[in-house]
C-alpha cells in the first residue's frame, strides 16, 4: 500500500471543475494520498508578477478546498522554476516549497508511438541516472506525472524498483516533516 503526493492543476491536462476530476480528487485523498498545489493553470511561477502568483495559488486552492475540504500546504513549481522573490512571496503566504532530487522526465518519452515497455525502459534509465548522483542514503522525491500514457505500469515498476533500493515510500509531507 503506497501514498503518494499529488500536485494539483485546476485547469491543465484535467479541469477541476468537472465531476470526474473531482471524484478522482477526492478519491485519491480518501484513500490517504496528498493534495499539494502546482498552480491553477501550470503558470511559470518565476515569470509570473507577485500579484498573479497570488491569484493563480488562490484560484487552485478554492479548487482543491471545493473537493476535499482542506487547503493544500505544500507546493511544487512548474518547470521547477523558482526564484528567491517566488521562494519569499510562497514562504509568507505559508507554503512548504517541494523541489525534487530525482526526475524521470516521463513526459518526454510519452508518444504514441512509444511503447509501454520503452516508457519505462526509458523512465528507469533517467531515475536510476539520477539515482548515481545521490549521497548515500539520501531521502528522494522523485518527478512523475499522472497524465502519461503508462503511468500505471510505470508506477508499478517504479514501486518495485524502489523498494528493492531498501527505500520506504511516503508521502512528500511525511519525507519533509511537516504537516499536510
Amino acid at each position: 500500500d503506497v501514498k503518494a503526493t499529488f500536485f494539483v492543476n485546476g485547469l491543465n491536462y484535467a479541469d477541476l471543475s468537472t465531476k470526474a476530476t473531482q471524484d478522482a480528487l477526492k478519491k485519491a485523498y480518501d484513500a490517504g494520498h496528498q493534495i499539494a498545489s502546482h498552480t491553477f493553470k501550470h503558470e511559470d511561477a518565476a515569470a509570473l508578477s507577485q500579484a498573479d502568483l497570488y491569484n493563480t495559488l488562490l484560484l487552485n486552492d478554492k479548487a482543491i478546498y471545493n473537493v476535499i475540504g482542506k487547503s493544500p500546504r505544500h507546493f511544487r513549481y512548474p518547470f521547477l522554476s523558482r526564484n528567491a522573490k517566488t521562494d519569499a512571496a510562497l514562504a509568507s503566504w505559508g507554503f512548504d516549497i517541494v523541489m525534487i532530487n530525482v526526475d524521470t522526465k516521463d513526459y518526454e518519452h510519452n508518444s504514441e508511438t512509444t511503447t509501454e515497455q520503452q516508457q519505462i525502459d526509458a523512465n528507469r534509465a533517467r531515475y536510476l541516472q539520477d539515482f548515481k548522483q545521490l549521497p548515500a542514503g539520501s531521502s528522494v522525491i522523485s518527478l512523475d506525472h499522472d497524465f502519461t500514457k503508462y503511468i500505471v505500469s510505470w508506477t508499478k515498476a517504479f514501486v518495485g524498483d524502489i523498494k528493492a533500493k531498501g527505500y520506504t515510500l511516503v508521502t512528500t509531507a511525511e519525507c519533509i516533516g511537516t504537516d499536510a
